[in-house]
This record gives structure tokens, sequence and C-alpha cells, in this order.
């Protein structure tokens, strides 16, 4: 019988699958999928045709490959930048995730917008895509403010020191490993989150996947967005918070996020029309797409 191994790198990794698996027990996750690290990967006996999912950092285990067993590399956001402060275009990011094909069975990207600019360059079965899921960890407190915040690191925000000072928008490192544990050390109110990257030169508008809109969700906050391809694919066209471009709107689609928060009825519609893209997004969605992804390979 086929078994599903989860690579984890580090505590992070580790305590991350297990959000994902439905964590049930030491090492083993319902004694279908199983954590693997680097201390116990040299030494252990996979099967014929067991899968080893690989994510961002893949060097160890494919320095140690292991005959007759799959593997899986999701890279996220791997490569969104060439070093230090330095955003990678969309060609040298293709380029590097091609570059990689022979290493792995299959490489999982993002979304269907990145996947289909990948394949459009090189066309490849061993290319596939998947979702990134929200984290069951993070809990709500119940109370609903009408405070603006971006949560991530500044590095990825088209927004400006003048922006988030003019429409008084909080900011916070949490999503993107400065203070990553702090996501989870506290409760969360259920706010108004926004995302606006709009340099499409950069790969990182293109291969941005789920996180920032997960973790709206799963605080039960309004999400203000621009149309990055990742929000179009998942939001649709008609979603009723994006973003200009320019921001020429940005007063405007605030206000209305404010009066939604702060009106019952208008509020839980909100989370009712977006409760059909929770289920998406819910770790056991995805893990079942994990599930069906490892047995067509």
């Amino acid at each position: 019988m086929q078994s599903i191994y989860f690579y984890v790198r580090n505590t992070g990794d580790y305590n991350s699958m297990k959000n994902l698996c439905g964590w049930k027990g030491y090492n083993v996750i319902d004694n279908k999928y199983k954590l693997i690290n680097s201390s116990t990967y040299n030494n252990f006996n996979f099967k014929k045709g067991d899968i080893v999912f690989i994510f961002r950092y893949y060097k160890f285990p494919m320095l140690y490959k292991k005959k007759n067993v799959k593997y899986i590399w999701e890279p996220i956001d791997n490569y969104y930048k060439k070093g230090g402060n330095s955003l990678s275009t969309l060609d040298w990011y293709i380029n590097r995730i091609i570059s990689h094909l022979n290493q792995f069975d299959l490489i999982l990207l993002p979304s269907k917008h990145i996947l289909n600019l990948v394949k459009n360059k090189k066309n490849s079965s061993k290319f596939n895509y998947i979702y990134h899921e929200y984290d069951s960890r993070i809990i709500k407190t119940g109370k609903r403010i009408d405070r603006v915040a971006y949560y991530g690191s500044l590095l990825k925000t088209s927004l400006k020191e003048s922006d988030l000072k003019n429409y008084k928008i909080n900011t916070s490192p949490y999503i993107d490993d400065i203070d990553y544990s702090a996501l989870y050390s506290h409760l969360h109110n259920s706010e108004i989150h926004i995302d606006f990257f709009n340099d499409t030169n950069c790969a990182f508008y293109h291969m941005k996947c789920t996180s920032k809109l997960t973790f709206c969700l799963k605080t039960g906050s309004i999400f203000i967005c621009n149309k990055m391809p990742i929000y179009l694919e998942i939001l649709g066209e008609k979603y009723q918070f994006y973003l200009n471009e320019d921001l020429s709107n940005i007063k405007d689609v605030i206000n209305k996020a404010k009066l939604t928060i702060n009106n019952d009825s208008k509020y839980l519609q909100y989370i009712d029309e977006m409760s059909e893209i929770y289920k998406i997004l819910s770790p056991k969605n995805i893990l079942n797409q994990y599930e069906e992804i490892a047995s067509k390979i």
C-alpha cells in the first residue's frame, strides 16, 4: 500500500504539517500520512511507490534520493526574490522552476495562473498546482473591529509609507516568518485585511499563494485586495472589495469594508458569501487534493 510522507525541515514545518493533516499521534497521522525529517530520512526504509512531499526547501532529501520513491516538490514562495531585497522577475522565476524539473516526479505551483505561465515555456505533465490551506491553529476572539491592517513583509506590498499613513493602515510582520510564532500566541479580532501588489514585472505578482487570504478567512475578517491573478482565480471578477491598480478607489473600498464589518446583517452576508471559498481552502479539502495528486503519479 502506498504511503504519503511529508518531509519537514524544522519545527515550523512540523507544526504546519500537523495542522494540515489533522494531528493524531506522534509522527503518524491517521496511520496514513507520516512526517519525516532529516534525522530519520536517511535510514528510513521506504516501500516501492511511496510518495514524499517536500515544501520550499528541497536540498537535503534530494541529495539522498531513495530508489522507487516518488518526489513531489511544492516551492510555495521559493524564488520570489533573487537575494537580499531584490524581487525576482517573472522570466527568472520560471527558468529557476523549470531547472528543477528533472529532480522531481511532480512540481506543485501555487495557482492555475502561474502553472499556465510555466507550461507555456515548458509544457510538461510534471507540473501541477495546489492552493495553500488556512491554518486551524488561528483562533478568533469573536470581536469585530474596523481596524485596517496589512499582515506581511513590506517587501511584498506596493503600498507606500504614505499610503499606510494616509489610509491609517496598520502593519504587522505575521505570515512572512518574521514573527510567525506570534500568529498563534494570541487570539485574533475580526477586522479588515488589505493586500496590494501591482508590479506585473515581478514574479511575486504572478506566483503569489493564498496565505494572506486564508489568514483573513480564518479570522473572520474582510479582505481588500487588487486583482492579482491568484485573487481573480479564487474570488472571481465581481468580488466587491477590489482595489483599482492606481488606488483611486481605496477610500471608498475601505469605507465600504468598515460599513460592512460594523453592520451585523452586512457582515453575516459577507461571511456567507465567502463560505464556499473557506471550504475550498480548508486543510481537509487541500489534504484530499494532495492525496488525489499522489495517486496519479
